[in-house]
């Protein structure tokens, strides 16, 4: 938002560089994420188990939730949106992923993709927030999904005995507040000081509309 649009926003349409690439980039980002899932127990045991397993679990719904809206929504399926699923999935599950089950990975997975779908392809344009990657939609409305259900779906065996479902979420909601504010107050002060320091924070015209690969590095990303 304080960068602004790019020349041209909105009258044609901006389609990924590659789908082929895409779903490679994002079938690494699957296996990754179960380091930092399962890995942050730092432990071999049980929880890191059972993060590793609904992270997989949360990860195939959402392509599925994704797919589903798509082919509802437009009729057709795409391989760039099972990719942005398996990731929307992904996210929803991370705050949960050392506290809930599979019964409600299935549901935090789906609903996640679905959600991410809902926000790349409707409120992305009713905002008109020219966000190239979707890293808001995918990563942080569906992020705050996956918060508010941590407090919903916690399993039996991570639920303590005093658990009360209203100060968890009391607890959940304050802090997806406290993190957009530290996040916006942040982002715009290290985007000022990246500015200042470099003459600028985005290039001419002519530099965006050729592409940055050519003009700054002087190479293509595909020489056709």
């Amino acid at each position: 938002m304080i960068l602004g649009r790019r020349k041209d926003y909105g009258k044609s349409a901006m389609k990924p560089f590659s789908p082929i690439l895409v779903t490679l980039g994002a079938a690494l980002l699957w296996f990754g994420w179960f380091g930092f899932n399962a890995g942050s127990e730092l432990a071999a045991d049980g929880v890191a188990a059972s993060a590793f397993l609904v992270t997989n679990v949360a990860a195939s719904l959402g392509v599925i939730g994704w797919l589903l809206v798509e082919w509802f929504v437009y009729k057709k399926a795409t391989i760039v949106g099972g990719a942005s699923g398996a990731v929307a999935g992904l996210v929803a599950i991370t705050p949960a992923a050392g506290s809930a089950g599979v019964s409600g990975a299935i549901i935090i997975g789906l609903v996640g993709g679905a959600l991410g779908f809902f926000g790349v392809s409707k409120l992305k344009s009713i905002f008109k927030v020219d966000d190239s990657l979707d890293a808001f939609w995918v990563h942080g409305l569906v992020g705050i999904w996956g918060s508010i259900a941590t407090a919903i779906f916690i399993a039996d065996y991570a639920m303590p005995e005093d658990y009360n479902l209203v100060s968890q979420l009391v607890a959940q909601f304050s802090a997806i507040g406290l993190t957009v504010i530290y996040s916006a107050i942040v982002t715009t002060i290290v985007f000022f000081i990246a500015s200042a320091l470099t003459g600028g924070g985005r290039v001419d015209e002519e530099t965006e509309a050729r592409g940055l690969d050519e003009a700054i590095h002087g190479e293509k990303g595909i020489n056709l």
